[in-house]
């Protein structure tokens, strides 16, 4: 068996997404801007409410756009299981390395078609929010991280058999 993996990004997922956002963001546009050939705060045809509406999403999916937009360019792997640990790169603000011994257990929940959560309870998770205090946001609100399977190229049995064969090498004995 295979001992560490990378996990390349899946570049689909990405482009499915920006392609989506931007015809949404021109669909607005031509809404908003082109309706009878004026601007669209002169019409008095539109109502007022979803001039506003659209006045607030626009940035947002302006936002999303450019987000997914960069990450079909990202080459970096999301993610790294070895020896050591689990190192999950799906966003910028990840932990690190996450080290086997740090891991108290390992569950697998179905999430769509073909997705899943990966939950890694750690033993002690103050140890990794010191590391990084802005980390605090709902993926760790519980003491554990959530690794989706989203973006994952491999096979999604591969995966776990590799991180189930690291977990069980390095787990600690209980002293009772």
């Amino acid at each position: 068996m295979e001992q560490s993996i990378i996990i390349n990004r899946k570049k689909s997922v990405s482009i499915k997404a920006a392609l989506l956002l931007f015809l949404v963001i021109s669909l607005f546009g031509f809404y908003l801007y082109l309706y009878h050939g004026r601007p669209a705060w002169l019409t008095s045809e539109i109502p007022f409410f979803l001039v506003v509406i659209a006045y607030l999403i626009m940035p947002i999916l302006l936002f999303a756009f450019i987000y997914y937009f960069k990450s079909i360019f990202n080459h970096k792997p999301v993610l790294i299981v070895n020896e050591k640990g689990i190192h999950e790169k799906m966003r910028y603000r990840s932990l690190g390395m996450i080290k086997w011994t740090d891991i108290d257990k390992i569950s697998v929940q179905p999430y769509m078609d073909k997705t899943y959560l990966i939950h890694i309870y750690l033993i002690n998770p103050d140890v990794y929010l010191k590391k990084k205090p802005l980390f605090k946001f709902k993926r760790f609100n519980y003491g554990h991280v959530i690794i989706s399977t989203l973006y994952f190229k491999k096979d999604f049995q591969e995966v776990m058999q590799i991180i189930n064969y690291h977990f069980e090498k390095n787990q600690v004995p209980y002293n009772e």
